[in-house]
């Protein structure tokens, strides 16, 4: 979700009871505020900016550990074949910021857990349970009230400090500090307090809820030692999140050009129990925001990677000589119409619900992506343990006569013979708008807006500046708009649907509902995904009676590869999983 419920803290827990665990003395280190101020000094670098320097003394440090391997570190003898060369990854916008706790880019996150940081866990294939990864194991404690984690012993930042219980702690601190603007702050609500029992086993209590161990896969741990001491309201301007990160993850980031590209290199010293050292020297992200020309870079070899592909240039990329072929998978994204239902053209769930049956959803997916994309009835994708394709069938069908008898029932009549209803004089008609940039929504507008035209409905489509757009949604100066929301594999939705809370930014439709609110603070509580399944589906349900969304279509995921790429995986996970494991023949390399 793109902005988190407020925080609430409890009376026993918090970054106090961090504070009091009491941690020991890990690392007998300078400290990176010291060695800064040392480095700025000597090179008569502005000392009043307190991050003057950083990145320079960052890398010193790096380049210090990496002279102290050995040149083949981390390789492995049996796939010596394997490594060198360089993979471009082109992506239509900046990745931005590369601070887990701060990023909410979606590709930005992915490129973060992929290549640059750790998560303790993964999901596992089955996209249902979860399995280590920087940790060497877990357990939640029968009752679900305490979670702990053992770290592996291999882990090391790329500074060569080793990654410790105390790393995980500091990040669960950060994250659950509203200063720091963690963009998923919800994955937290119900832990209380996190113990550092041991330089390798950190403990959490919390109380009972259905995902606990979701936070853990998605959010990359941060280092400590090198953040300790940046104030939780600058994390998000600090250089480690614009220019020089520090993971420990399979690849360090060198190089940002702001709107060009992101450098990554090979890490020598990635932990020999995740794969060791990657097989490409070398990742570049580079950002070509038109369409077409990145499609034609992939063509001709210049990118290896499309990434976030729009359907509008699958037929560029996928021709008949194989020189790239096209990826579809799930995808985590979806796209609705929002309700503004302070309008009284709106406020009657009977006329959203019209509005609704008078699409035809399976002919608009059909025109604008063939099969590249899945109708939607609700807000549960189809990865979901909760998605149930029979619960929503037959609730909002299309169904143009039935939409105009709920309308005709709502008081909307055309009075007049001019092919529009209207009520009370006022006519049905409305703006609908949507974001520059996407073929894609514009040209489910038109559709829509011939469809809505059936049954008396005039929609008058615009399209305006990303930035704008959301500013008139979050004033709630807006009539209707085709958005879009990328969901995570736990969904909470109470700052899109909560009435009782003005803080919400992304509550624009202003539905109120007390059975809604009743459920969406009952589904995050549940103990168990079992106990939280029925609640899901009298949610979806309510929500369906209620229509603040016509829900359009789950979208398809679609990369575009260059056929010289090996072993490339991609799914709902992450577009470049287990991106240390794909490499490029030599006679293929650039």
């Amino acid at each position: 979700m793109p902005a988190p419920p407020p925080h609430r803290w409890s009376e026993s827990g918090g970054p106090d009871m961090l504070r009091r665990a009491g941690w020991a003395a890990l690392r007998p280190t300078l400290p990176l505020t010291a060695f800064v101020a040392l480095w700025t000094a000597a090179c008569g670098r502005d000392a009043a900016d307190p991050y003057t320097g950083f990145c320079e003394a960052v890398q010193e440090r790096v380049a210090a550990h990496l002279a102290s391997l050995d040149a083949d570190a981390g390789r492995s003898p049996e796939h010596a074949e394997r490594y060198g060369g360089t993979l471009v990854v082109g992506g239509p916008a900046e990745l931005g910021d590369m601070n887990p706790l701060t990023s909410g880019n979606y590709t930005a996150r992915q490129v973060q857990n992929a290549a640059v940081f750790h998560t303790l866990l993964r999901l596992a294939d089955d996209l249902r349970t979860y399995e280590p990864h920087a940790a060497e194991s877990f357990e939640l404690s029968d009752d679900r009230t305490t979670l702990t984690f053992r770290l592996r012993d291999d882990l090391r930042w790329h500074d060569g400090e080793p990654l410790t219980a105390r790393d995980v702690a500091f990040t669960f601190e950060r994250a659950t500090d509203p200063e720091t603007g963690f963009p998923n702050e919800q994955y937290f609500t119900r832990y209380d307090s996190v113990v550092v029992v041991d330089g390798l086993t950190v403990r959490f209590h919390l109380r009972p809820h259905a995902e606990p161990l979701e936070p853990w896969r998605a959010t990359g741990i941060v280092p400590e030692h090198l953040l300790a001491d940046v104030p939780p309201a600058d994390l998000a301007r600090h250089p480690f999140a614009t220019r020089c990160p520090v993971g420990s993850g399979p690849f360090r980031v060198v190089e940002h050009l702001e709107s060009d590209r992101w450098t990554l290199e090979a890490n020598p010293a990635h932990a020999p129990g995740l794969g060791g050292r990657p097989f490409f020297d070398r990742v570049v992200y580079r950002i070509v925001p038109d369409p077409t020309t990145l499609a034609s870079e992939l063509l001709t070899g210049a990118v290896d990677v499309f990434t976030d592909m729009g359907a509008s240039v699958v037929p560029i990329v996928a021709r008949p000589d194989g020189s790239a072929r096209v990826v579809a998978f799930p995808g985590r994204s979806y796209v609705y119409v929002a309700w503004n239902t302070r309008r009284p053209q709106f406020e009657d769930a009977r006329v959203r619900r019209a509005l609704t049956m008078a699409v035809n959803r399976a002919d608009l997916v059909a025109a604008l992506f063939g099969g590249l994309a899945i109708p939607a009835d609700g807000p549960v994708p189809p990865f979901h343990y909760a998605f149930d394709p029979a619960l929503l069938e037959g609730v909002n069908p299309y169904d143009p006569e039935r939409a105009s008898a709920l309308l005709d029932e709502a008081g909307w009549v055309d009075s007049d013979g001019d092919g529009i209803r209207d009520r009370d004089g006022v006519p049905l008609s409305f703006t609908l708008r949507t974001n520059a940039g996407s073929r894609e929504k514009a040209g489910a507008m038109e559709i829509l807006q011939a469809q809505w035209a059936e049954v008396g409905v005039r929609a008058q489509p615009e399209v305006i500046e990303f930035n704008t757009l959301i500013d008139r949604m979050i004033q709630r100066d807006f009539d209707a708009a085709v958005m879009t929301w990328i969901v995570d594999f736990s969904l909470d939705e109470r700052n899109l649907f909560d009435g009782r809370d003005t803080r919400y930014d992304f509550a624009w439709t202003g539905i109120y509902d007390e059975e809604l609110d009743r459920l969406l603070d009952a589904i995050p509580e549940a103990p168990s995904r079992e106990a939280a399944k029925p609640l899901w589906d009298a949610y979806q349900l309510r929500l369906a009676e209620l229509q603040p969304y016509t829900y359009l279509w789950f979208s398809r995921r679609l990369v575009g590869i260059n056929r010289a790429v090996r072993d490339a995986r991609m799914d709902v996970r992450n577009d470049l999983l287990d991106l240390h494991r794909w490499w490029i023949a030599a006679a293929d390399r650039r």
